[in-house]
C-alpha cells in the first residue's frame, strides 16, 4: 500500500477489508492524530505503522526507518477493541482500547477513519463498534487499562511471595519462608535479603520516614531500609496481627490482640506513645487526622487518637473479613460489606455516593486514584 499523506487521499489506495483477513503479518501505515494520556494533551500529528503484529508511531514519517525511535507502541494481540468516538466538531475521532490503556485517535477524513478501525479491527481480531454501543460498567475497570504493567522480576523466587510494598524506586517482598528482599527497580536480582524467621510468612511490610517495619511471626521489627538490618535487637512489640501506617510516616498504630498501642518515631527511633482498649480484634484500619477507621468482625467503630471515644458507623453483618480505604483526594472512606461498597464522609458520617457492588466479597483491596483496585 502506498504511504498515506496529510489530508491527501488522491494518491492513497485503501484496501478493501477482505483483504486484511487473518494477517497478522500486514503492513499497513500513515499519517494519525494522537491525544496524549494527560487532561491538557491536545492531538498531535504521528506517524503509524503496522508491521508483523505491532502497531508503532513516530513523530514523523520520515523518523519511521528507526524503531528505536518511535514514542510508542502497541501488540495488535492486546487490543480489546476499536471504538467510533462521534465528534460534534466533524473530527473524524476513534479510540483503541488496550490491556495497556485507551488511545485516542483521529483521523484526516472519514475514508482515513474508516480503513484504519476496519485494519485494526481485523487483525487484532477484535471488534469495531460505536461509542454508544460500548456497554461500561461504572464499577468495574479492567486493571490492564488503569495502569502500565513493568515485569522487572522475571522469575520468582522458590519460596511463595506473601507480601510487597513498595517506597520511590525500590520494592520489598515478604516471602512464605519468613524471608524479607530488596529489589531496586533496575534490578532483576535482589541486592540484600533478611531472614526474619524459618517458618512463619512476613504478612505484611510497612515504609516509614526512617525504617521498614516487617510484621512476622507477630513481632514487629524495624529494618534499615538500605541493608535490611535490625535496628535493634528485640521487636518493637510482640502479639501483633495488624499495622496501621499514618501517612506522616513517622506515627503507627499496633494492633495487640484487644488493643491498640500508637507508636511513634523520634530522634531515639520508635517509641510507645499510647495504649487504648478495643471491643474485639480489629481485623482492619485507617487514619482519618486524628481518628482511625477500624474494622472488626462485626462493625465499623471510628476512633479517637486522643481520648480512645468510639462512634459507630457500620455493622458487618455477613461475616466476611472488613476492609477499609481512605481515599486521600476526596477525603472519603470506602467500607467494604460483603458484596458491597459504601462509600462516606467520615466527617458528617453521611454516606457519599451510590453503593458499589463487586460479584464476589474482596480480599483485599487498594487505591491508585481515581481508580480501585481488588482481589
Amino acid at each position: 500500500y502506498q504511504r498515506r499523506v496529510r489530508g491527501g487521499s488522491s494518491n492513497m489506495q485503501v484496501p478493501e477489508l477482505p483483504e486484511l483477513l487473518g494477517s497478522q503479518q500486514l503492513h499497513y501505515e500513515g499519517l494519525l492524530q494522537k491525544k496524549g494520556n494527560n487532561m491538557f494533551d491536545h492531538y498531535q500529528d504521528r506517524y503509524f505503522v503496522l508491521d508483523n503484529g505491532v502497531l508503532r508511531w513516530w513523530a514523523s514519517q520520515a523518523a519511521s526507518s528507526d524503531v528505536g525511535t518511535a514514542r510508542g507502541s502497541l501488540a495488535v494481540l492486546d487490543i480489546l477493541g476499536v471504538v467510533d468516538v462521534p465528534s460534534r466538531s466533524g473530527n473524524f475521532n476513534f479510540r483503541i482500547d488496550s490491556t495497556q490503556c485507551k488511545y485516542n485517535i483521529r483521523g484526516y477524513s472519514q475514508q482515513d477513519k474508516d480503513a484504519w478501525m476496519g485494519v485494526l479491527a481485523q487483525v487484532s481480531g477484535s471488534t469495531s463498534q460505536s461509542q454508544g454501543a460500548t456497554v461500561t460498567s461504572p464499577t468495574h475497570t479492567d486493571i490492564g487499562a488503569a495502569f502500565e504493567t513493568n515485569i522487572f522480576i522475571p522469575q520468582i523466587p522458590s519460596s511463595q511471595i506473601v507480601s510487597v510494598c513498595s517506597i520511590g524506586d525500590r520494592v520489598y517482598l515478604g516471602r512464605a519462608d519468613g524471608v524479607v528482599m530488596l529489589y531496586p527497580v533496575t534490578h532483576s536480582t535482589p541486592t540484600t535479603h533478611r531472614q526474619l524467621s524459618s517458618k512463619t510468612p512476613v504478612v505484611l511490610i510497612v515504609p516509614t520516614r526512617r525504617s521498614v517495619l516487617v510484621l512476622c511471626n507477630g513481632s514487629v521489627t524495624a529494618l534499615d531500609p538500605d541493608t535490611l538490618k535490625p535496628e535493634s535487637d528485640a521487636p518493637m512489640l510482640t502479639a501483633v496481627s495488624q499495622i496501621i501506617e499514618h501517612e506522616s510516616r513517622v506515627k503507627v498504630a499496633l494492633v495487640q490482640k484487644r488493643k491498640l498501642v500508637m507508636m511513634g518515631l523520634g530522634s531515639a527511633g520508635w517509641t510507645q506513645q499510647a495504649e487504648m482498649s478495643l471491643p474485639a480484634v480489629a481485623i482492619s484500619g485507617v487514619w482519618l487526622g486524628r481518628q482511625l477507621c477500624l474494622g472488626f468482625k462485626r462493625e465499623y467503630l471510628l476512633m479517637d487518637e486522643e481520648t480512645g471515644d468510639m462512634q459507630d458507623l457500620f455493622a458487618n453483618n455477613d461475616g466476611t473479613d472488613p476492609l477499609v480505604m481512605k481515599i486521600g483526594q476526596t477525603d472519603e472512606l470506602l467500607l467494604v460489606l460483603g458484596q458491597i461498597g459504601v462509600l462516606m464522609h467520615p466527617q458528617d458520617l453521611q454516606v457519599s455516593r451510590p453503593q458499589i457492588e463487586w460479584r464476589h466479597p474482596p480480599t483485599a483491596i487498594s487505591h491508585s486514584f481515581p481508580y480501585s483496585a481488588l482481589i
